[in-house]
């Protein structure tokens, strides 16, 4: 009976130390992975090829601004962000054309 007792404690020692040491240093320790809350992303244009925008926010403390550009003559780069704040791009094929970092419409 006493033995069971000193593992109970036991058990219950070990826990409080893993999760006090949790308590302490946050779950950035505990899982490895630094909370970020700093690194921000916004996209001006909302994905819309038909105007020219840009993807703007800060990135390991640095301040970023990129604009959409025409790669050639009907393909377009639009800037963007993923979901965890960082700048990405894709290319977008303009039926009409690609003039001045966007898309041109139909025409009338």
């Amino acid at each position: 009976m006493a033995r069971d007792i000193y593992v109970v404690v036991g058990v219950l020692v070990v826990l409080a130390v893993v999760f006090g040491v949790a308590g302490f240093y946050g779950p950035e320790y505990v899982t490895g992975q630094a909370l970020n809350t700093r690194d921000s992303c916004d996209d001006s244009d909302d994905k819309n090829h038909y105007v020219r925008g840009y993807a703007q926010g800060k990135l390991n403390d640095g301040d970023f601004k990129i604009w959409d550009f025409c790669q050639s003559q009907d393909i377009l780069v639009e800037q963007t962000c993923t979901p965890k704040y960082k700048p990405t791009s894709y290319e977008l094929n303009c039926e009409y054309g690609c003039v001045q970092g966007r898309c041109l419409q139909r025409p009338n």
